[in-house]
């Protein structure tokens, strides 16, 4: 079971549900791993870890920031959290999955997590 050092990392986020799309500021979280896990995510100008403790997903900044117009996710969340405070999103239905998009753009920044109840 041989695996190139870099390629494996594509494994584990693929089975994270973690893709971010920079340019459009939108990000894919729709873990097909099962129960509770917590991996490291990476992109151009931000790095922390994702996680999920029951029925919460937890995007944790460790460096930098990531911002986002809009969130995809498996099914509607019952709530979206950063810094103890809602965020407000209209819903769309999307192929596979719910599309959540802000009316204004979300920054994570180091030392906070953005919080999914789902």
């Amino acid at each position: 079971h041989y695996s190139r050092a870099m390629s494996s990392w594509t494994t584990m986020l693929a089975a994270a549900g973690f893709k971010p799309d920079l340019p459009n500021k939108s990000l894919t979280l729709m873990p097909a791993a099962p129960g509770d896990f917590r991996i490291p995510w990476a992109t151009a100008s931000a790095f922390g870890t994702l996680s999920r403790a029951g029925q919460t997903l937890s995007l944790s900044c460790a460096h930098g920031q990531l911002e986002l117009s809009a969130l995809r996710l498996r099914q509607h969340a019952e709530s979206i959290r950063i810094g103890g405070r809602n965020l407000a999103s209209d819903t769309s239905n999307a192929e596979g999955g719910v599309i959540h998009k802000f009316s204004k753009p979300v920054i994570v920044r180091a030392a906070e997590a953005l919080q999914i109840a789902e």
